[in-house]
C-alpha cells in the first residue's frame, strides 16, 4: 500500500516538473576572424514551443490519474480478497457450529446409555462427593445395578 501511494506521488510530482520552464543556461561564446577578435557572453534560455509544456503537464497529469485509479483498483481488490476470505471462514465456522450441535445429541444419547440411564433421563450435571469416597469394589457394584449392559458383560464373563 505505502509502495503504490509513493508511486503516486512521484507521478504528481512529475506534473510539476513538465509543465515548468527549462533551467536557464550560461554559455560563452568566442568569435573569431581575421579582423576582430571578441568573446561574447550572453545568457540563453531555450524557450518551448508554444502549447508544449501544456501538452507535457497534460500527458503526466493524466498518467498521474491512472496511477491513482489503479492503486485504488489494487487496494479495493485486496480489500475484496479479504472481505470473501472473511465471509469463507465465517460460513466454515457456522457450518463447524451446525454439526456440533446436530452430533451433541447423539454424544449425550450414548453418555447416558452407558451410564444405564434412559433417553428420557436428564443427564447428570455434576459427579457427586460421595461417588468419590466410595471404594472401587462399591462402585462396580453400584455400576452393575445401573447399568444393564454391564451387568450382562460381567454374566459373560463370570459364564
Amino acid at each position: 500500500m505505502e509502495v503504490v501511494y509513493f508511486e503516486w506521488l512521484a507521478s504528481v510530482e512529475k506534473i510539476t516538473r513538465e509543465c515548468s520552464l527549462p533551467e536557464t543556461r550560461l554559455i560563452s561564446e568566442a568569435d573569431i576572424s581575421k579582423m576582430i577578435m571578441a568573446v561574447m557572453p550572453r545568457l540563453m534560455m531555450d524557450f518551448p514551443w508554444p502549447g508544449k509544456l501544456r501538452a507535457a503537464g497534460d500527458v503526466a497529469t493524466v498518467e498521474s490519474g491512472m496511477k491513482y485509479f489503479q492503486s485504488l483498483t489494487e487496494v479495493e481488490k485486496s480489500t475484496e480478497q479479504g472481505l470473501l476470505r472473511t465471509q469463507i471462514e465465517k460460513e466454515r465456522l457456522v457450518t463447524e457450529l451446525t454439526n456440533l450441535r446436530d452430533s451433541r445429541q447423539s454424544f449425550v444419547t450414548q453418555f447416558k446409555a452407558s451410564l444405564g440411564l434412559g433417553a428420557s433421563d436428564p443427564p447428570p450435571r455434576a459427579v457427586s462427593s460421595a461417588l468419590l469416597a466410595t471404594s472401587g469394589d462399591q462402585f462396580l457394584t453400584m455400576a452393575l445395578s445401573r447399568n444393564p449392559r454391564l451387568k450382562g458383560m460381567d454374566a459373560d464373563v463370570k459364564a
